[in-house]
């Protein structure tokens, strides 16, 4: 059973020490399927081996090398596949499975390619055959983007986690995992560590790619164009996978996406687990930002004091979610901007010899100093970054003098200062159905399982928030979404002078028209983006 030019070992190979990274070096592998006896288990630890036909022996993994998960008695014929450990020099057994009768025909002859039972024996167990190999299957459990690493759990449930670095996902630029997302991988013991690793993960061949058609970021929904040029289809933003677990998610058109279908409640497929080819907010592509914690401390301390956290249901992932949002959001529309006067809101000098870029946050310090984000040059890598953050600096620190030509502007975000007022002789209406039918969940807990009652509520108080506002103009509260500026009025639902939620209002053929409601947290991260709010109603 010899591969041509590897001889390999008898018994008495000293088992798999792996090499510096902690993977065991492969020199070549056989495609055919052999036939051998399990000899003995729990040899050194999980290793194992089988007694194969010409009298020496393949050593097994048992956390890896069984097909299922199934354990096999000592003994008991099995076939699978070997490949040469060369650093071990050693034999390695992978895809064990029983040996039936039927593999081979009746024949003691092992089989080149596996026959129907072996296919049956694979499927439905956390194994795929794929042509002469098999693979695991698998969900994403959890992954941290910005250190590129992760757990996948194998759909075997005999199996343990496998550990996940993102050298190791298939494919060109940035690479990522989302959790639950279905990903097919192999195995590597990784002897350094104690611990198995996932490698050439790639997705599920079910899975199809396509690009994103539209998206209704109100109604929050929208269609795919498959690659394959099968029909569009529908896919809601409860199916966007994400490593986040605020916020509504969303997607933009003509990005490029991964997906699976199921049937809809009208009987034709729907998206679903949609993954999209780069989910970072546009600030993260840009650059390296480091700890979040720690940047998000450092430009809070550097600003004019204010607060940063929500009062009403606190962000127990961040002590500074308002913050975070804020700058976000800030620096995708100074991109934005910048595509139509390059240089203009995002800034690049050089310090010495070496690039340096920066961009005003809009905030300034407790003198009333613009403050600036710096940004030093780095290698682009896999993430597709060539810049890490270098701090935030006041226009007057030494750290921005004689470095940029010009500091670049402010955002902008209205060129017309009557969109900030609410026009009382415009008629309002609500969009109900979409309100109630989209966003029950928003409303106080008292109405989520009463719908007619919340629909009675919120007309009561559409009628007391328009005297409201024509009392007192500062309760129309601006904020800017998509490229347009909306307004922010109060809904009183369960107390005549407390706001409940908010009504995004825009400006659309001579009319308001109440698209949408938002919880006080998310109206106040949206309004802060203009300006702080100065509200008797909004409140961080």
């Amino acid at each position: 059973m010899d591969v041509e030019g590897v001889s390999h070992p008898t018994d008495g190979a000293d088992l798999p020490t792996g090499d510096s990274s902690g993977q065991v070096g492969v020199a070549d592998e056989s495609t055919e399927l052999h036939i051998g006896a399990v000899y003995d288990y729990n040899v050194n630890g999980p290793w194992g081996r089988i007694l194969m036909e010409d009298g020496s022996y393949a050593w097994f993994h048992e956390g890896i090398s069984f097909v299922g998960g199934e354990r096999i008695a000592e003994g008991e014929q099995v076939k699978f596949r070997i490949r040469y450990q060369s650093k071990a020099q050693i034999w390695q057994a992978l895809g064990i499975h029983r040996r039936m009768e039927t593999d081979v025909g009746g024949s003691d002859e092992p089989s080149t390619i596996p026959g129907t039972q072996d296919l049956d024996d694979v499927k439905g167990q956390g194994f795929i055959a794929r042509e002469d190999e098999l693979v695991l299957l698998g969900k994403v459990k959890n992954y941290n983007i910005d250190r590129g690493f992760g757990i996948i759990t194998p759909d075997d449930p005999s199996l343990q986690d496998v550990f996940v670095h993102h050298t190791q996902i298939v494919g060109d630029g940035f690479r990522y995992l989302l959790p639950n997302e279905p990903v097919e991988f192999e195995t590597v013991e990784n002897t350094a560590k104690g611990r198995l690793d996932a490698a050439n993960i790639r997705p599920p061949k079910g899975r199809k790619q396509g690009k994103v058609k539209k998206f209704d970021h109100f109604r929050g929904f929208g269609f795919i164009t498959p690659d394959d040029g099968t029909a569009d289809i529908f896919f809601h933003h409860s199916s966007i996978l994400s490593y986040t677990k605020t916020g509504r998610l969303t997607a933009e058109e003509g990005e490029v996406v991964w997906f699976e279908t199921e049937p809809g409640g009208d009987g034709r497929p729907k998206g679903v687990r949609v993954k999209r080819q780069d989910s970072r907010p546009p600030l993260f592509r840009f650059a390296d930002m480091g700890r979040e914690d720690e940047w998000l401390r450092a430009l809070a301390g550097k600003a004019e004091p204010e607060s940063w956290q929500h009062s009403v249901r606190p962000d127990k992932y961040t002590d500074y979610p308002i913050l975070k949002s804020y700058l976000l959001h800030t620096f995708a529309r100074l991109e934005q901007e910048d595509r139509e006067a390059t240089g203009k809101k995002i800034a690049t000098g050089r310090d010495g010899n070496r690039p340096v870029a920066c961009f005003n946050t809009g905030l300034v310090t407790p003198n009333q100093e613009e403050i600036f984000a710096l940004f030093a040059n780095k290698p682009s890598g896999d993430d597709g970054r060539n810049w890490k953050l270098a701090g935030f600096h006041a226009a007057s620190d030494h750290k921005m003098l004689g470095r940029f030509e010009t500091l670049p502007e402010l955002v902008n975000y209205f060129d017309d200062p009557r969109v900030l007022l609410y026009d009382r002789r415009r008629e309002l209406y609500i969009d109900i159905d979409h309100v109630l039918d989209d966003n029950i969940g928003r409303f106080p807990k008292e109405l989520q399982d009463q719908k007619f009652l919340a629909r009675q509520s919120l007309v009561a108080a559409k009628a007391q928030t328009q005297q409201r506002v024509y009392r007192n103009y500062k309760t129309a509260v601006p904020q800017f979404h998509r490229g347009e500026v909306q307004l922010l009025l109060p809904l009183c639902l369960m107390k005549p002078s407390v706001a409940d939620l908010a009504l995004v209002v825009s400006a659309k053929e001579g009319q308001y028209r109440g698209d949408t409601i938002l919880t006080l947290d998310m109206a106040y991260s949206n309004a802060r983006l203009l300006c702080r709010p100065d509200s008797d109603w909004l409140k961080p």
